[in-house]
């Protein structure tokens, strides 16, 4: 968003640009006299003033007024008629095509909260009215005296949802100044009565502050920009519902749609870091066949020694680029909470990479990839004892390599009739264990062994999730989409073997795989070496030498790579996730994990996000739709044995 330069700029001419620009319908930050700042991201029905005060640390308000979608920021020191004939001019403006218009003035208590104070208020009282004067409240909202509005009564139970540490925040409704103290009115009675505008005050008491350095505690003072934001949403919505003509079916629809240049930013950098390593091949061996020849020779009684690939990018360089970004000016609270999140994970990745094949790696794994669930390993147990090991012994026809990377290619043809802009690769190299997506371009070793009863569902878990997931992501503004939110993989791989179920290529070996998965990652985990792990896959549970070398090798690969347990996991997930009455377009928007699907929905409302262009073509599939209303029902892995 360009940022008009208003400065030097008499006030007649900036008022005459606002109201140009507002009528337009056009997105409008501005810089005003004596260092303000006026933003809207679109032209709506109501706006968040904040009046710096003189000798006063202003930033930990000033952070929760840009928070919202419009606001006006200036210094206390603006000559107050100025000040009043630019918001009056904005309301005019505004109200004559909405036919209201709502002003929510913010300021912070100027008293500093007292060590070990508490709210008086209960969590359950009424929309009742206070008069006095000191409110131990946190939230003080001073509405007017004559008349009763909902948008008072909303506001008041939406700042009473915000939870403030281990409880839910205080609101207490004041008949008094809906001004800071010490300030002239924003506008006077009967200029709110001409422009049918409506003026609260909100009054908060500092609690984010730390009384002992009077600085903010910062993961607080983000954590309430986040929840005010959604409460102001909340308020506006009521009143835009009761007082305004406008259509608004969603209270999200009143954030913002546009991502102002820090935003775009910090995306666009984080996708870069994101894009300039590829963490799974950093952590595939690229000596696999010799790996294997050297244990089989050796009667498997000698651990093999894995070679990976150079890193062609230094992991404290980037870690440099990765702290260097300053997402601290970021405004929109929904985008800052994913932006850090997301540089979290990054953080971790690349600590895993400087850690690979040192005996820190794992634990670092476990981390990544979070605790291994005892209904995990509960559930592996039980598949691996219901299901024998000579299970689908008809899966003895095997395709080659290049065959099934046609197969793959012609299924991307079909992708990219319905979106053009899909130029993913399908590769076929030996320096590969079985089959690997990565920046949305498939990998094929030459040394997979693909049976034809497996192939379709290997295409719908490769190319129908993890590609169609990566170009869904690909066609949103927002980058992480498709570099993928923070732990995103679990879901994406219970969706991928649910697909394998969809089309019927869900076998009781592959269970069997997915569980044996598991067990080798609670093996690593309880300190068992290679050598001891093959043997229990090979022996104990009837697996060939080479699958047992493979999913050994794939989990003790870099160190202890604990992320094949998520397969079983993912999967167990997803099937909550429809047992709950959920359906499975919405995982599919990107990379994404369950518990972003809010802020997701989130996105769309506001439009930051855009109606994904790709849907699986495995949904087409005869009987699928059938097996989903079915599933809804309530499924385990187990029962999907019999499906």
């Amino acid at each position: 968003m360009k940022k008009s330069q208003a400065s030097n700029k008499p006030i007649e001419e900036i008022i005459a640009d606002v109201t140009q620009k507002l009528k337009e319908g056009k997105e409008l930050r501005m810089e005003l006299p004596d260092g303000g700042l006026l933003h809207f991201d679109r032209p709506l029905p109501f706006l968040v003033v904040f009046r710096e005060s003189e000798n006063e640390d202003n930033r930990a308000v000033s952070l929760l007024v840009r928070s919202q979608t419009s606001f006006l920021i200036a210094p206390a020191s603006s000559k107050p008629a100025n000040l009043k004939a630019l918001v009056h001019a904005i309301a005019k403006t505004i109200s004559k095509k909405s036919g209201a218009f709502l002003i929510i003035e913010l300021w912070a208590k100027k008293s500093k909260p007292k060590s070990g104070e508490t709210s008086q208020a209960g969590d359950g009282e009424s929309a009742d009215v206070s008069t006095k004067a000191e409110s131990a409240a946190d939230f003080h909202i001073r509405a007017p005296s004559k008349v009763s509005y909902s948008s008072v009564d909303s506001l008041k139970k939406n700042l009473k949802n915000i939870r403030i540490e281990y409880k839910n925040a205080t609101a207490e409704i004041a008949l008094d100044d809906r001004h800071p103290p010490g300030l002239e009115k924003l506008l006077e009675a009967d200029d709110l009565k001409e422009l049918g505008a409506l003026l609260i005050g909100l009054e908060i008491r500092p609690f984010y502050i730390n009384p002992e350095s009077g600085t903010p505690y910062p993961l607080l003072l983000r954590k309430l920009a986040r929840e005010l934001s959604t409460a102001l949403k909340r308020t506006f919505f009521e009143f835009v519902r009761v007082q305004t003509n406008l259509e608004v079916s969603h209270f999200h629809m009143l954030g913002r749609r546009i991502m102002t240049p820090p935003a775009r930013e910090i995306d666009a950098k984080l996708a870069k870091i994101d894009d300039s390593f590829s963490f799974l091949l950093l952590l595939t061996p690229i000596n696999i066949q010799e790996a294997w020849l050297y244990f089989k020779e050796n009667n498997y009684r000698k651990k093999p020694a894995f070679h990976y690939r150079l890193m062609s990018e230094d992991p404290e360089i980037l870690k440099r680029e990765l702290y260097n970004l300053s997402i601290d000016r970021v405004e929109d609270p929904t985008l800052e909470f994913m932006f850090r999140e997301k540089r979290s994970e990054l953080d971790k990745m690349l600590t895993l990479l400087t850690e690979r094949g040192k005996p820190e790696f794992m634990p670092g794994s476990m981390q990544y990839y979070g605790p291994l669930d005892e209904s995990v390993t509960k559930l592996a147990a039980e598949l691996l004892t219901a299901i024998p090991s000579n299970s689908d012994s008809s899966e003895s026809s095997i395709i080659m390599p290049e065959e099934f990377a046609v197969m793959a290619r012609k299924e991307i043809d079909h992708y990219r009739s319905q979106y053009e802009h899909i130029n993913a690769e399908v590769c076929v190299q030996d320096d590969i264990a079985g089959l690997l997506v990565t920046n949305g371009n498939l990998y094929i070793g030459t040394d997979a062994r693909i049976s034809t009863v497996r192939a379709e569902a290997l295409i719908q878990h490769e190319v129908g999730t993890h590609i169609l997931t990566y170009y869904n992501g690909r066609a949103q503004p927002l980058k992480l989409l498709y570099c993928g939110l923070p732990r995103y993989e679990e879901l994406q791989e219970g969706l991928a073997v649910l697909s394998e179920y969809l089309v019927g290529g869900l076998t009781a070996s592959r269970l069997r795989l997915l569980a044996a998965r598991v067990i080798t990652v609670q093996a690593i985990m309880r300190g068992a070496g290679f050598v001891e792990t093959f043997h229990i896959l090979h022996e104990d549970h009837g697996f060939d030498s080479m699958q047992a070398f493979t999913i050994t090798m794939r989990v003790y690969r870099g160190g202890g790579l604990t992320k094949d347990a998520i397969y079983l996991k993912g999967l167990m997930r997803v099937l909550k996730w429809l047992e709950d009455g959920n359906e499975l377009e919405p995982l599919l928007i990107g990379k994404i994990r369950e518990d972003y699907v809010p802020l997701i929905n989130e996105l769309l409302y506001r439009r930051m996000l855009l109606p994904a262009p790709l849907s699986p073509r495995y949904l087409e599939f005869p009987g699928v739709r059938s097996k989903l209303k079915q599933l809804k029902k309530g499924s385990s892995v187990l029962d999907l044995l019999q499906g």
